[in-house]
């Protein structure tokens, strides 16, 4: 299907807030060094992503970003060793 989202901006005077899509990761940003996007699904210990959060996922890794899912913010500083 290809990766396809966009952002629609909603805000008033004190705060700027973005919807995205359903199934969109919950972080998105770019790694510093290499310039490579980076996602990640957060959810509790002992849960997976829901079928559309992992078509998400699975067409922003075919597409080249970093992309997985995490229940802590060691599981955050593990992959991003990876990249």
């Amino acid at each position: 299907t290809g990766v396809q989202t966009c952002a629609l901006p909603i805000s008033d005077e004190d705060r700027r807030i973005m919807l995205a899509p359903s199934g969109t990761p919950d972080i998105i940003g770019c790694h510093k060094k290499t310039g490579r996007m980076v996602l990640v699904e957060v959810k509790r210990p002992g849960l997976k992503p829901k079928p559309l959060q992992q078509i998400q996922m699975n067409d922003w890794a075919q597409a080249g970003a970093f992309v997985f899912c995490a229940t802590s913010i060691e599981d955050v500083q593990r992959e991003i060793k990876n990249l």
